[in-house]
């Protein structure tokens, strides 16, 4: 109500022509300063009386009130915080902002040289339907639509504060201790449009990763907000539909020493589905500098993928909880390249876990119904001390799946194993297959598998034997191999059937390539008289491979697999014998148990 001289304002408009406004605020960290030059505003249709009431339709008592400025500024002295506008226009009456040229950042002060934790621009900020009403009288926001082009923000995490913020999930909303604070208490955003834009994050921190986004797109429809509601549905940000696409990912890892990277990423709402197109590992340094920048024997590795989908993906366990639950993985043509320099010093201080442990240990939940590999290829190489170039052995058309992948402790009680079932062909040749059961309620993490090789010609075992291990395949051809075994944290056990023709195998010197004498061993699997069968099986009898080998923890699980794979093939060629082995490790065991 108006006291004093006048009862009554009216006017058909009210103009201010470049005009400067200058604002100082006194705050707990120094003051707040507002400033804005070139300041145009047109109000019409003003009516304020000691009866008047303003209404979303007369906002300020007025019809309308139009503001333009070219330049505003807001800066928190205490902070160092400051927001700048090249130009700024709105309106009530149509519920317009139109913001052109904004940048921002906020820096850190004390011990360390200043600079900025986050920074960004933006090029275009529009802003339609907006109701000014119920936003400062309210505090309730309602847009119909908000577009932005051209953002760029950079955040630099290694200069966050000390003090840690865990962030709410997205179904809760913190709500500030001061009850005069002003914050949204609900809304609606009907269409939300993110153009052209990019955001960095770059991660001073030496145990942490940095990523770059340089094409980002984003379209959310139907974002609402009501804490009297429940969030219906689980719709993702309290949006009916959210479709994101950021093109050229780039993540570098923390070792500074490879980086993912996808042509494109996808996230869809609608579907529920995460798709990375054209998704690689890629080193960056070369294969023989890796072990080298590592300090020690480390795995080098190259990974490209036409397409990976996430498919049925729980989103807002995924972003509010950190939990990843799937119904399906599946990767599209995998290209994966390994190698291992044997000349660098191995970790002998590594300590391995077995792929159950590796579940328990990840840090998050994971649970995905089936991972499907399509069309892969797999390429190992390894160098030897002293060898003149890497060993080799490959698998083309791999095709492979994984059933019940999870390391949820109570989904286990009903669904206690998890499955691979795998085909490739060795060499490009000979037909592989393999299964595997893991018990996920095992904590001496014991599987089984089990390993079938069709007929293929033994010599392609040259690429790896030779450069490897000085030992050439002169001729034999296998007819099949079926192998089953079991294990655990300790032994692999199991039979192996190995049916072959021919077989002639010779030592050479690593120096000249030239046949030397049979009294030396080859590596750890063969015994010291090396009397090699030809033939198995031989009249009409088959000769039945003993598998057995001692796990060493400081080796990967593929070592474990191979080594044991290995351990039927010398016990069926007659190199080695393992049954004494393996009566000393069941005599061991049951003495153990008191029997």
């Amino acid at each position: 109500m108006l006291k004093g001289k006048f009862g009554s304002i009216a006017c058909d408009s009210l103009q201010i022509e470049r005009g400067k406004i200058e604002i100082w605020q006194k705050t707990n960290t120094d003051s707040l300063i507002v400033e804005m030059e070139n300041f145009d505003l047109l109000a019409r249709a003003i009516q304020l009386d000691s009866g008047s009431v303003m209404t979303p339709q007369r906002f300020m008592f007025a019809d309308d009130i139009a503001i333009s400025a070219d330049y505003l500024s807001l800066f928190d002295r205490g902070k160092s915080d400051f927001y700048n506008i090249n130009h700024l226009s709105l309106s009530t009456q149509k519920g317009d902002i139109s913001v052109n040229g904004l940048y921002g950042a906020t820096a850190t002060q004390g011990a360390r040289p200043q600079r900025d934790k986050i920074k960004g621009t933006i090029d275009n900020l529009d802003i339609s339907g907006l109701d000014f009403y119920q936003l400062l009288q309210k505090q309730v926001l309602n847009v119909a639509d908000i577009q932005v082009s051209g953002a760029a923000f950079v955040l630099n995490k290694g200069l966050a504060d000390s003090t840690t913020v865990t962030p709410a999930p997205p179904d809760v909303v913190q709500q500030s201790s001061d009850p005069q604070s002003w914050v949204v208490s609900k809304g609606s955003i009907g269409r939300l449009l993110v153009s052209d834009s990019k955001f960095d994050l770059v991660n001073e921190n030496e145990n942490t990763g940095s990523f770059s986004l340089p094409e980002v797109w984003l379209l959310a429809q139907g974002m609402s907000y009501d804490p009297d509601m429940t969030n219906a549905g689980g719709r993702l940000f309290y949006s009916d539909h959210i479709l994101a696409r950021v093109a050229h990912v780039k993540y570098v890892l923390p070792d500074k020493l490879s980086m993912l990277s996808a042509e494109e990423l996808t996230i869809d709402s609608g579907d529920s589905s995460i798709v990375a197109q054209h998704f690689t590992l890629q080193p960056l340094v070369s294969r023989y500098d890796y072990g080298a920048a590592r300090g020690y024997q480390s795995t080098w590795m190259n990974i490209e993928n036409d397409k990976i989908a996430l498919n049925k993906v729980d989103m807002n366990q995924l972003i509010g909880k950190q939990q990843l639950n799937a119904q399906s993985l599946h990767v599209y043509k995998p290209e994966i390249t390994v190698f291992r320099d044997k000349r660098i010093p191995f970790p002998e201080w590594q300590r391995r876990p077995l792929p159950q442990t590796m579940l328990r240990q990840l840090g998050f939940p994971l649970a995905i119904d089936t991972i499907k590999m399509i069309d892969g290829y797999v390429n190992y190489q390894e160098l030897a001390e002293k060898a003149y170039a890497p060993g080799e052995v490959f698998f083309s058309d791999l095709n492979a799946a994984v059933y019940n992948l999870n390391n949820d402790s109570i989904r286990a009680l009903t669904h206690p194993h998890s499955t691979i079932e795998a085909d490739a062909k060795i060499f490009g040749k000979g037909q592989v297959r393999a299964f595997f059961t893991f018990d996920l309620k095992s904590m001496e993490n014991i599987h089984s598998y089990g390993i079938e090789v069709d007929s293929f010609d033994l010599t392609e075992f040259n690429r790896i034997l030779i450069p490897s291990v000085s030992v050439q395949i002169k001729e034999g051809k296998s007819e099949k191999i079926i192998m089953n075994a079991k294990a655990n944290e300790q032994y692999s056990i199991g039979e192996m059937r190995f049916y072959y023709q021919d077989l002639k195998i010779a030592l050479l010197d690593r120096e000249t390539e030239t046949t030397r004498g049979l009294g030396n061993v080859l590596g750890s699997f063969f015994a010291n008289t090396f009397i090699i069968k030809s033939d198995n099986p031989k009249n009409l009898v088959l000769r039945k491979g003993d598998v057995f080998f001692e796990r060493d923890e400081k080796r990967a699980i593929f070592n474990y697999w191979t080594k044991s794979f290995l351990s039927g093939v010398v016990s069926s060629v007659g190199a080695a014998n393992n049954k004494r082995k393996i009566r000393k490790m069941q005599k061991d065991k049951t003495v153990a148990e008191g029997k």
